[in-house]
């Protein structure tokens, strides 16, 4: 497959639905927590998804990571660097506790919602 063509498919993965629909339901639920416009969310964390799916495609293609390596270091990427830009943006009025548990959730999150949906999307769409 053309290197183009795979990472749009990379990235039309990462955005899809199936993908981020928990993370929307997962907003929801901190909705009187966050400091944050949720329209925008909506709009930028799709977009997100996408791009870390084609940055875990090229790392992958860059050190020859196995899929399996790819999926579970993109999912532990994009969950450590949401995870530092909601602590740095105080996107959420949480006490200490709650820091705690959101890292914990957020993180396992990421790693399994590109573990598990983005890898099986990949492997049940390539030619």
């Amino acid at each position: 497959m053309l290197t183009v063509s795979r990472y749009l498919r990379a990235f039309v993965i990462g955005s899809s639905y199936a993908v981020f629909i928990s993370f929307f339901i997962g907003a929801g639920f901190l909705a009187q927590k966050k400091n944050y416009d949720y329209h925008t969310y909506t709009l930028v964390a799709p977009l997100y998804l996408g791009l870390m799916n084609m940055f875990g495609l090229y790392l992958s293609e860059q050190f020859g990571w196995s899929m399996n390596q790819r999926f579970l270091l993109t999912g532990l990427m994009s969950g450590i660097i949401i995870a530092t830009f909601a602590t740095v943006t105080k996107a959420y009025n949480f006490t200490q506790q709650e820091w705690m548990r959101y890292y914990l959730v957020l993180i396992t999150q990421h790693v399994l919602s590109f573990a598990i949906i983005i890898r099986l999307l990949t492997v049940y769409t390539e030619c």
